[in-house]
């Protein structure tokens, strides 16, 4: 549970780092997150994740960590619903989802939405008006 706001900005600064460092790995030859990795990654879709890491690391710094971290819980739980229901097609032109890729999404997006529901209300509402 996010007890404080210092709280919601460190995981948003947690998420932002792993998002970058993960966007960066993409574009290396490696096991685990590349075009032949067991997690299966283009271009697009790395430069995607460093996007989604600098929104993350500016969101801390802005004062909108808990939006920030609804808003990408959404949309990595509409990418997994739509891979599991269209596993064969692409998600969008560009981006393809391996089945480890949809677990992947759909467990991203599960922490993401429980930490950034599970904040007192007095957090939420200062979030939301800023």
């Amino acid at each position: 549970m996010i007890e404080s706001r210092w709280n919601a900005d460190l995981l948003a600064q947690f998420f932002g780092l792993l998002f970058l460092l993960l966007g960066a790995l993409g574009f290396t030859p490696n096991a685990f997150v590349s075009v032949d990795g067991f997690f299966t990654v283009n271009d697009l879709q790395n430069y995607a994740h460093l996007a989604t890491g600098a929104l993350f690391l500016a969101s801390a710094l802005l004062g909108a960590p808990i939006t920030t971290l609804r808003g990408v819980a959404l949309l990595y739980a509409i990418s997994a619903v739509v891979g599991f229901a269209f596993p064969d097609a692409d998600m969008i032109k560009g981006f393809e989802l391996s089945l480890a890729d949809r677990w992947l999404h759909a467990g991203l997006a599960f922490v993401l939405l429980l930490v950034g529901f599970l904040a007192p209300i007095e957090e939420r509402l200062s979030s939301a008006q800023t």
